[in-house]
């Protein structure tokens, strides 16, 4: 008896493990060994949930388990939810002592729920997992659900009773031995004169009672057996008739694969000539354009080492405008010349009026003289001063000499300077020619052959994507040299815009720098010009009237000697000649103080001349350091693109 409860609780459990694969439920079902892992409710719950969600609720209490089991059961017997075929299985309600049992006993109440699994809407799927399992299982699961049918049978109103298990056992051993059998045995071995001992073999009352129990146990087995053959039967029905409509389909798609497999043979075979011929095609084609582009490279190279020879002469012409600019130096000795030279006028001044010091003194000597009052001492101061008037004469001559001397130096500069800038303007105006008319040269070659390349490359390239369309699958390498081939056209025609941009604006920057620098040069040179000669015309004007007092004082020098040689002028005409002498001095003066003025305002105009000429100097030295790292920068970026 231990052994066959064991094999039904081992049966029970493989069950209830594939009714649980079987549940709705996202969560993983919980791992069941043995029966006691059914011992809580919790699982039943799940099953029942997942075959009747309408009755069933997987966290509903134990109360509302028994009383929706019994509504369950009550409307299956009373025929609603549209169970009207099996209604016939179930002939009175359950009693509530077998809800309390069931719930106490798990194989009672996975007995009910086995009950649950033929009756709910998914019947269908529960009996196909059934009938999946072993014989052992399957004969385990069909006592079960008669146990709990003889449960809703025999538990009639107002008896209460319940049958255990070994009644149950004991009804399918004496299923055969019938009431009406013994009877007629009895009949046939005995006599009709045996009433008495007939009636006394007659069934007792629960002798009855367990007949008729059994008999109702085997019409609900019956019925239910019925019921499963009727389910496998139509499920038969309907697999036959799937794998039916899968032949069919099956045959349709092998025939429609066999169309599709020759359509693809001539189709392959007809891309693989159509190929081959395009290969050829496409050979021939990167044959041809492989030349050009090494044309073309050899025309951007030969345009390349064109651009550096006109960086380099450009660069040349910039070194030799900062040569020129070098020669500003020489001008601002010229001016620090003249500047000493203006110093050398202010000695002369002070020595004019050391001079004009010693005529009073010799003048009053000379008076003192003709008044009778000289003597040998004074005649010996006259001459010592006349010895020192003629030695300060010879140091004026000598003076004189060596303005003479810078003012030709200073004539020589400005001459070589007025060569070296017109030379400078005679390069510039044919460089920038020179320029134009290269700029014009490559930018028309370059421009017709770019088109012309781009154009042509235009069309390969759309001849070459057809073909990549047109080709199958296995012609990927082909794709890829195309891209490649396309990419390094447009990376060549980027390079050659970009040249030629950069050419353009070269060219306009060295045309603004070729302006500005010829109207700064020809307005520096016209002021300059301006200044030294009229630098020029002062020290020519300051040196003759130097001449002049120098004449004057001679003149003046030879009146004292014949005063003093005569000894004996006549008082009035002596007083006219100091009065006249007095009134020349003063002139002369009057007219070093008017030349000291021009020469200082001179000095302010050459020291404001000289800061416009050093902020114009700056501005140009920037301007040519700008140019010549656009220069480089270019020629970087072309070698770089190369």
């Amino acid at each position: 008896m231990k052994d066959r409860r064991y094999e039904g609780s081992t049966a029970l459990v493989d069950w209830v493990r594939g009714a649980l694969q079987l549940g709705q439920n996202s969560t993983p079902p919980p791992p069941i060994e043995r029966l006691d892992d059914l011992a809580s409710t919790k699982i039943a719950l799940r099953l029942l949930a997942d075959m009747d969600p309408e009755y069933f609720k997987a966290s509903m209490s134990d109360a509302e388990l028994k009383s929706n089991l019994s509504r369950f059961f009550e409307d299956v017997r009373s025929g609603c939810c549209s169970r009207e075929a099996m209604a016939q299985d179930f002939g009175n309600p359950v009693p509530p002592r077998t809800f309390d049992r069931a719930l106490q006993d798990p194989e009672k109440l996975y007995s009910l729920v086995l009950v649950v699994a033929a009756k709910c809407p998914r019947h269908e799927e529960y009996i196909t997992h059934m009938m999946s399992l072993p014989e052992s299982v399957q004969g385990y699961i069909r006592q079960r659900i008669t146990w709990a049918s003889q449960l809703c049978d025999s538990g009639a109103p107002g008896t209460g009773s319940e049958e255990s298990d070994e009644e149950l056992e004991y009804k399918r051993r004496h299923r055969k031995k019938s009431p009406e059998g013994s009877l007629k045995g009895h009949r046939d071995g005995r006599g009709a004169s045996t009433k008495s001992k007939d009636s006394r073999s007659w069934p007792r009352s629960g002798e009855m009672k367990v007949a008729m129990a059994a008999s109702t146990a085997a019409a609900a087995n019956a019925s239910l057996s019925q019921h499963l053959i009727t389910s496998l039967q139509e499920e038969v029905e309907r697999l036959q008739g799937d794998k039916i409509r899968l032949e069919e389909s099956l045959v349709e798609a092998r025939n429609e694969l066999q169309k599709g497999h020759q359509a693809l043979l001539d189709t392959s075979q007809h891309n693989e000539e159509k190929g081959l011929e395009r290969e050829e095609e496409f050979e021939r084609e990167l044959t041809k354009m492989a030349g050009e582009k090494a044309a073309l490279e050899r025309r951007l190279a030969e345009e390349k080492t064109r651009h550096e020879e006109e960086t380099n002469r450009l660069r040349k012409d910039l070194e030799g405008k900062a040569e020129t600019a070098a020669m500003v130096p020489g001008l601002e000795r010229s001016v620090t010349t003249l500047r000493e030279q203006v110093a050398e006028m202010d000695s002369l001044k002070e020595r004019n009026r050391s001079l004009t010091k010693k005529v009073a003194d010799f003048e009053q000597l000379v008076a003192c003289a003709s008044a009778g009052e000289s003597d040998k001492l004074a005649l010996e101061t006259l001459k010592q001063e006349n010895r020192g008037l003629k030695s300060e004469l010879a140091e004026m001559r000598a003076c004189k000499q060596s303005l003479q001397e810078d003012s030709d130096v200073a004539a020589g500069n400005l001459a070589a300077i007025r060569e070296e800038l017109g030379r400078t303007k005679e390069e510039l105006l044919a460089a920038r020619a020179a320029m134009n008319e290269n700029s014009a040269s490559l930018g028309d070659a370059s421009g017709a052959a770019s088109k012309e390349v781009l154009t042509r490359l235009e069309r390969e390239n759309e001849t070459l994507r057809e073909f990549a369309e047109a080709k199958e699958p296995g012609s990927s390498m082909l794709v890829t040299r195309i891209s490649n081939l396309r990419e390094e056209n447009d990376r060549l025609g980027d390079a050659l815009g970009k040249a030629l941009d950069q050419v353009r604006q070269l060219e306009g920057e060295a045309q603004k720098t070729d302006v500005a620098a010829e109207s700064m040069s020809s307005a520096r040179v016209e002021k300059l010009t301006d200044e030294l000669l009229a630098a020029k015309d002062t020290n020519y004007t300051l040196k003759a009237e130097l001449h002049s007092m120098q004449t004057q004082l001679a003149v003046r020098e030879k009146e004292l000697e014949l005063a003093t040689a005569r000894g004996d002028g006549g008082g009035i005409a002596t007083e006219e000649r100091v009065r006249e002498l007095e009134a020349q001095n003063q002139a002369l003066v009057d007219l070093m103080q008017t030349l000291k003025e021009q020469i200082i305002i001179r000095e302010e105009e050459t020291q404001i001349y000289r800061q416009q000429r050093h902020e114009e100097s700056e501005s140009q030295r920037k301007e040519e350091r700008l140019l010549v790292t656009a220069l480089y920068e270019l020629g970087l970026r072309f070698v770089c693109d190369q």
